[in-house]
């Protein structure tokens, strides 16, 4: 699994314990709700932090390759 399908999934997760959340308050089950928010505030924080990490990687992944292709084309002339 990619860091972006990871990133991806994480978010699901929050929006879906987040939804969650709002129903436990709705029937007044505060403490539930708010530790429900909780875990989806950790599983937002770990979306944005794959999707982070991936966009990292996938610039140095991109001036490696143009790195190599100066490299190459410098030592064709």
């Amino acid at each position: 699994m990619t860091l972006m399908d990871e990133s991806l999934k994480h978010s699901e997760q929050a929006r879906y314990l987040a939804a969650a959340a709002v129903k436990d308050l709705q029937h007044g089950r505060r403490w539930i709700a708010e530790a429900g928010m909780d875990v989806a505030a950790m599983e937002r924080h770990l979306a944005y932090e794959k999707w982070d990490t991936a966009e990292i990687a996938w610039k140095a992944r991109n001036e490696c390759w143009a790195a190599r292709a100066a490299a190459k084309g410098a030592g064709d002339e």
